[in-house]
């Protein structure tokens, strides 16, 4: 874990036969561990398989469909995950830039994110280790009823800050 850390260091010269040679050094060691975090995007779910996680590709939007992605993270400290989103929580119509667009939900380790207001932020404690901990995102698109056709997006953008 992030932390500073300390030791004293006992030392003494010995002959190749074993026996000691002058009086004890002490010597003090220090570290610090600095807040550190990683983060990935990895396993999106979607009729094309897992190994692309630039889109989360909806094809046809249904009502209530979802697609998943995992916010791989390996830290040293517990972190704050914040997720923005471009269009404030909606897709948008790639060309028809005045159509409202389709609201979606978006769920962070179980928990569901605000992101109408722009952005929203999770704070998760990670386990401090070298294998790190995947939080499951779950998109859920919203009520495409008499929405135009056309390819509708949104821009998330992750940020993973160790506390």
């Amino acid at each position: 874990p992030a932390g500073n850390y300390g030791d004293t260091l006992s030392l003494r010269l010995y002959r190749a036969g074993g026996a000691a040679l002058g009086t004890v050094w002490t010597a003090n060691a220090n570290a610090i561990v600095e807040k550190r975090a990683q983060v990935n995007i990895a396993g999106a779910s979607s009729s094309w398989g897992a190994w692309s996680v630039d889109e989360l590709d909806f094809h046809t939007l249904n009502n209530g469909e979802t697609r998943s992605a995992n916010v791989q993270v390996r830290a040293t400290t517990g972190v704050s995950i914040k997720v923005e989103s471009q269009n404030l929580g909606k897709l948008k119509h790639k060309v028809l830039l005045a159509d409202p667009g389709v609201l979606y939900g978006l769920k962070l380790n179980g928990t569901a994110m605000t992101l109408t207001g722009g952005s929203d932020t999770l704070a998760v404690p990670p386990p401090v280790s070298l294998d790190g901990t995947s939080y499951p995102m779950v998109v859920t698109i919203g009520d495409v009823s008499g929405r135009p056709s056309g390819t509708y997006k949104d821009l998330l953008t992750i940020t993973v800050t160790p506390e």
